[in-house]
């Protein structure tokens, strides 16, 4: 039986030992054991806390992080839900051991050498293949902006533009069928309000490691038949990839000063969201503020405003500006301030 370590970050003390005590209750319910282990490659990170959610934001991508809090507002991946409990905790630590069987741990090259390497014009020798499953999708945080293109955006616009019917599919998660003329996507199930892990994945991988396979419609009508796919606006897909794989990062040319207003309610019956989404669009239908404005306004982490606001920016419904957002308050017009004047000056007789 292999052995995992698992270790918290931002923790409260009667957190890590309620953690520590039904790790040890439930190892007969586990398929690998588990420890808790300062030097654990596997995180649990309170993003509520103040230096959890620092953490999450700058995470090392040699780290397999784990969000705890009460809501996904991050859309975590991997994500246990507070307060601890045993079934959700014993399925997180499942799966866990699932994906690290499949995905074992590779140490990487460290980033200077890669540097001297291109700075030296050397060329470093190949990586012997290794018979494994694909590698899991690159953790792109370090990247400072998102850009859409790299991503099953990019690949979906090209295959719209040529009206070529594609079948994008990366190792064993569920493929997505695109109906260009139709303007319509096929795939399993998704649920409005959340992804399955294997569909995340899809989304969040960049487009060179995706795979595209170029069908006929009557091949395509076969999968839904014999699939029973689901159909979907492009728009849904569009939408969902900007939200998974943008990671808090912004659209390239966009800061967080940029000052932003919904042009239309989105259509959340077909586009995935979260509770704190509802709230951002109201906000932003309503009002013109800039991204930093809004997160504090709206009491959400900024990383998920800029996730919903990509999000937007991708199916076009959203309006923006690069000057200073107008006052959230509606000046007084002279006219009220003369009825107030009136006022005041009859209450003092």
């Amino acid at each position: 039986m292999n052995v995992y370590k698992l270790t918290t970050k931002a923790f409260e003390k009667m957190d890590v030992l309620l953690l520590q005590s039904i790790v040890q209750l439930v190892q007969r319910q586990l398929k690998s054991t588990w420890t808790i282990d300062e030097s654990a490659d596997i995180l649990l990170v309170d993003v509520e806390h103040p230096e959890g959610r620092t953490f999450w934001e700058t995470a090392p991508s040699d780290k397999l992080i784990v969000a705890y809090a009460k809501q996904n507002v991050y859309e975590a991946k991997w994500y246990l839900q507070k307060p601890i409990r045993v079934q959700p905790l014993v399925q997180l630590l499942n799966d866990l051991a699932g994906f690290r069987e499949t995905y074992p741990v590779v140490a990487s090259q460290p980033i200077q050498a890669v540097l001297r390497t291109k700075e030296t014009g050397q060329t470093s020798r190949a990586v012997p293949k290794t018979p494994v499953a694909p590698a899991p999708p690159e953790k792109t945080s370090t990247t400072i902006y998102f850009q859409p293109t790299q991503y099953l955006i990019g690949l979906i616009h090209t295959a719209v533009s040529t009206g070529q019917v594609i079948r994008f599919s990366y190792a064993e998660t569920p493929a997505i069928y695109l109906l260009p003329q139709e303007q319509r996507c096929f795939t399993t199930t998704i649920q409005m309000t959340h992804l399955e892990m294997s569909q995340q994945t899809l989304f969040s991988v960049s487009a060179n490691q995706i795979k595209q396979e170029r069908l006929t419609t009557t091949e395509l009508c076969d999968q839904i038949e014999k699939l029973a796919l689901r159909s979907y606006p492009v728009e849904t897909i569009l939408w969902k990839t900007a939200l998974v794989a943008s990671q808090g990062r912004l659209i390239y040319k966009h800061t967080k000063e940029t000052t932003v207003k919904l042009k239309q309610w989105p259509n959340f019956a077909s586009l995935p969201h979260l509770p704190a989404h509802i709230n951002l669009a109201a906000f932003m239908l309503k009002k013109t503020a800039d991204l930093a404005t809004i997160a504090v306004k709206t009491q959400t982490p900024l990383p998920v405003v800029i996730d919903f606001f990509n999000a937007c920016k991708v199916i076009n419904i959203v309006t923006e500006t690069s000057g200073g957002a107008p006052p959230l308050e509606k000046e007084i017009t002279e006219t009220k301030r003369d009825l107030f004047r009136s006022i005041l000056r009859r209450l003092g007789k």
